[in-house]
């Protein structure tokens, strides 16, 4: 049976109901990334997820809430999974600054190439969608809600649902 540690320190072994669910929301991590790294956010579409799983739309929502979440689940997972292996390969003192860095760029190339090509795929894709998890902005420069980034020459094609400004 499988451990998961717990605060206190002690171990707690993981139910059989939890050891699937946790492998059912990384098999719709995985899938969800492929199709955003192929489509893009605006061109991925839940049907398509849950038909690569075979599972059904409603399972999808039953683990995020939407297709945002899911976004963001998935870019936060992977982006903890890249950020923990750079870490140990830093720990590693050993070398010179150069060959350190270079150990390091190593690691990352070898991450989005081979590890986790998805990702190399996704920044092909336009990033012109909000993060749930941060302030949403919009594009339009006399918009309330317009980023600090938007000039008032910029002329962008997402506005949010409530602009006005047009």
């Amino acid at each position: 049976m499988t451990m998961r540690p717990v605060v206190a320190g002690a171990e707690v072994p993981v139910s059989r109901v939890a050891r699937r669910r946790d492998q059912k929301v990384q098999n719709i991590l995985t899938a969800a990334a492929d199709v955003l790294a192929e489509r893009g956010f605006h061109g991925m579409n839940l049907d398509e997820i849950a038909d690569r799983l075979d599972l059904t739309k409603a399972t999808l929502y039953h683990y995020f809430p939407s297709k945002e979440a899911l976004v963001n689940a998935c870019l936060e997972v992977l982006a903890t999974r890249i950020n923990e292996r750079l870490a140990e390969v830093a720990a590693d003192s050993a070398g010179t600054a150069s060959e350190r860095l270079s150990r390091l760029i190593r690691t990352q190339l070898v991450i989005i190439v081979r590890d986790h090509p998805q990702m190399a795929r996704m920044f092909l894709q336009p990033m012109d969608w909000h993060c749930a998890a941060s302030t949403t902005w919009c594009s339009a420069p006399s918009c309330a809600r317009a980023s600090p980034l938007a000039s008032s020459t910029s002329r962008s094609r997402s506005r949010c649902t409530t602009c006005t400004a047009r």
